[in-house]
Protein backbone atom coordinates (compact mmCIF):
# COMPACT_ATOMS: atom_id res chain seq x y z
CA UNK A 1 0.00 0.00 0.00
CA UNK A 2 1.24 3.51 -0.65
CA UNK A 3 2.91 5.30 2.26
CA UNK A 4 1.57 8.69 1.20
CA UNK A 5 -0.16 10.84 3.79
CA UNK A 6 -3.36 11.28 1.83
CA UNK A 7 -4.71 8.56 -0.38
CA UNK A 8 -7.97 9.35 -2.09
CA UNK A 9 -11.10 7.31 -1.53
CA UNK A 10 -10.79 5.46 -4.84
CA UNK A 11 -7.16 4.59 -4.11
CA UNK A 12 -8.25 3.10 -0.78
CA UNK A 13 -11.03 1.19 -2.51
CA UNK A 14 -8.59 -0.14 -5.12
CA UNK A 15 -6.15 -1.27 -2.43
CA UNK A 16 -8.96 -2.93 -0.48
CA UNK A 17 -10.13 -4.75 -3.62
CA UNK A 18 -6.58 -5.95 -4.28
CA UNK A 19 -6.18 -7.23 -0.70
CA UNK A 20 -9.54 -9.02 -0.80
CA UNK A 21 -8.56 -10.76 -4.05
CA UNK A 22 -5.15 -11.71 -2.61
CA UNK A 23 -6.96 -13.13 0.43
CA UNK A 24 -9.49 -15.12 -1.59
CA UNK A 25 -6.93 -16.76 -3.89
CA UNK A 26 -5.55 -19.06 -1.16
CA UNK A 27 -9.10 -19.87 -0.03
CA UNK A 28 -9.90 -20.99 -3.58
CA UNK A 29 -6.62 -22.88 -3.90
CA UNK A 30 -7.19 -24.78 -0.63
CA UNK A 31 -10.84 -25.49 -1.45
CA UNK A 32 -10.08 -28.20 -4.04
CA UNK A 33 -7.95 -30.42 -1.77
CA UNK A 34 -10.31 -29.76 1.14
CA UNK A 35 -13.23 -30.93 -0.97
CA UNK A 36 -11.32 -34.11 -1.78
CA UNK A 37 -11.07 -34.77 1.97
CA UNK A 38 -14.45 -33.29 2.92
CA UNK A 39 -15.82 -36.65 4.06
CA UNK A 40 -12.95 -37.15 6.47
CA UNK A 41 -13.14 -33.54 7.69
CA UNK A 42 -16.89 -33.91 8.23
CA UNK A 43 -16.33 -37.12 10.20
CA UNK A 44 -13.69 -35.41 12.31
CA UNK A 45 -15.94 -32.42 13.07
CA UNK A 46 -19.08 -34.46 13.69
CA UNK A 47 -17.41 -37.35 15.53
CA UNK A 48 -18.34 -36.12 19.03
CA UNK A 49 -21.96 -35.55 17.97
CA UNK A 50 -22.26 -38.96 16.33
CA UNK A 51 -20.73 -40.70 19.35
CA UNK A 52 -23.22 -38.98 21.68
CA UNK A 53 -26.28 -40.17 19.72
CA UNK A 54 -28.40 -42.91 21.27
CA UNK A 55 -27.71 -46.47 20.17
CA UNK A 56 -29.14 -47.22 16.72
CA UNK A 57 -29.65 -43.57 15.69
CA UNK A 58 -27.84 -41.60 13.03
CA UNK A 59 -27.73 -38.16 11.45
CA UNK A 60 -30.11 -37.47 8.58
CA UNK A 61 -30.41 -34.75 5.99
CA UNK A 62 -33.78 -33.02 5.96
CA UNK A 63 -33.52 -31.23 2.61
CA UNK A 64 -32.68 -32.74 -0.79
CA UNK A 65 -29.51 -30.73 -1.47
CA UNK A 66 -28.28 -30.74 2.12
CA UNK A 67 -26.19 -33.89 1.68
CA UNK A 68 -24.21 -32.20 -1.08
CA UNK A 69 -24.10 -28.70 0.42
CA UNK A 70 -22.77 -29.85 3.78
CA UNK A 71 -19.58 -31.09 2.13
CA UNK A 72 -19.20 -27.80 0.26
CA UNK A 73 -19.62 -25.89 3.52
CA UNK A 74 -17.13 -28.12 5.34
CA UNK A 75 -14.64 -27.68 2.49
CA UNK A 76 -15.06 -23.91 2.50
CA UNK A 77 -14.63 -23.77 6.27
CA UNK A 78 -11.48 -25.92 6.14
CA UNK A 79 -10.02 -23.94 3.24
CA UNK A 80 -10.60 -20.69 5.14
CA UNK A 81 -8.88 -22.15 8.21
CA UNK A 82 -5.87 -23.18 6.13
CA UNK A 83 -5.67 -19.85 4.33
CA UNK A 84 -6.18 -17.72 7.45
CA UNK A 85 -2.48 -16.69 7.65
CA UNK A 86 -2.75 -15.26 4.11
CA UNK A 87 -5.96 -13.44 5.00
CA UNK A 88 -4.39 -12.04 8.15
CA UNK A 89 -1.29 -10.91 6.26
CA UNK A 90 -3.35 -9.05 3.66
CA UNK A 91 -5.50 -7.45 6.34
CA UNK A 92 -2.31 -6.23 8.02
CA UNK A 93 -0.93 -4.95 4.71
CA UNK A 94 -4.11 -2.92 4.23
CA UNK A 95 -4.36 -1.55 7.77
CA UNK A 96 -0.71 -0.95 8.72
CA UNK A 97 -0.05 2.10 6.49
CA UNK A 98 -2.88 3.91 8.29
CA UNK A 99 -1.20 3.41 11.66
CA UNK A 100 1.36 5.70 13.20
CA UNK A 101 4.87 4.27 13.35
CA UNK A 102 4.62 3.75 17.12
CA UNK A 103 1.34 1.86 16.63
CA UNK A 104 3.01 -0.56 14.20
CA UNK A 105 5.77 -1.55 16.59
CA UNK A 106 3.93 -4.48 18.18
CA UNK A 107 1.03 -6.74 17.34
CA UNK A 108 -0.55 -9.20 19.75
CA UNK A 109 -2.46 -12.15 18.30
CA UNK A 110 -4.62 -14.29 20.56
CA UNK A 111 -6.25 -17.46 19.24
CA UNK A 112 -9.97 -17.85 19.68
CA UNK A 113 -9.43 -20.99 21.75
CA UNK A 114 -7.57 -18.85 24.32
CA UNK A 115 -4.79 -21.39 24.57
CA UNK A 116 -2.76 -18.40 25.71
CA UNK A 117 -5.16 -16.28 27.79
CA UNK A 118 -5.07 -12.47 27.63
CA UNK A 119 -3.47 -12.50 31.10
CA UNK A 120 -0.12 -13.48 29.50
CA UNK A 121 0.01 -10.34 27.29
CA UNK A 122 1.95 -8.30 29.89
CA UNK A 123 4.54 -11.10 30.18
CA UNK A 124 4.91 -11.24 26.39
CA UNK A 125 5.18 -7.43 26.19
CA UNK A 126 7.89 -7.46 28.88
CA UNK A 127 9.96 -9.86 26.77
CA UNK A 128 9.39 -7.66 23.73
CA UNK A 129 10.62 -4.61 25.68
CA UNK A 130 13.77 -6.58 26.57
CA UNK A 131 14.62 -6.48 22.87
CA UNK A 132 13.16 -9.60 21.34
CA UNK A 133 11.70 -9.10 17.85
CA UNK A 134 9.23 -11.99 18.06
CA UNK A 135 7.71 -13.21 21.30
CA UNK A 136 5.40 -16.21 21.46
CA UNK A 137 4.00 -18.54 24.07
CA UNK A 138 4.35 -22.32 24.00
CA UNK A 139 2.44 -24.66 26.24
CA UNK A 140 4.77 -26.66 28.44
CA UNK A 141 2.13 -29.23 29.37
CA UNK A 142 -0.85 -30.54 27.42
CA UNK A 143 -3.14 -32.16 29.96
CA UNK A 144 -6.48 -33.48 28.73
CA UNK A 145 -5.76 -33.06 25.01
CA UNK A 146 -6.38 -35.73 22.43
CA UNK A 147 -3.60 -37.66 20.76
CA UNK A 148 -4.42 -35.85 17.49
CA UNK A 149 -4.02 -32.44 19.14
CA UNK A 150 -0.69 -33.42 20.75
CA UNK A 151 0.62 -34.91 17.50
CA UNK A 152 -0.45 -31.93 15.38
CA UNK A 153 1.22 -29.52 17.83
CA UNK A 154 4.44 -31.55 17.74
CA UNK A 155 4.40 -31.62 13.94
CA UNK A 156 3.70 -27.87 13.81
CA UNK A 157 6.67 -27.05 16.04
CA UNK A 158 8.91 -29.39 14.05
CA UNK A 159 7.77 -27.72 10.80
CA UNK A 160 8.43 -24.21 12.17
CA UNK A 161 11.89 -25.30 13.30
CA UNK A 162 12.71 -26.65 9.83
CA UNK A 163 11.61 -23.59 7.86
CA UNK A 164 13.02 -20.98 10.27
CA UNK A 165 15.91 -20.55 12.65
CA UNK A 166 13.45 -20.50 15.55
CA UNK A 167 13.57 -23.47 17.88
CA UNK A 168 10.30 -23.56 19.79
Amino acid sequence: MKEEAGMRFLEHAEELRKRIIYSLLPVAAFFVPCYAFSGRIFDLLMGPVIRSLPEGSSLIFTRPAEGFLIYLKVSLFASFCLSFPFVLYNAWQFVSPALYRRERRAVVLIDADLQDPPAVIPDLAAKWREGYDVVYAVRAERHGESLFKKLSAKLFYRFIHRITDVNI
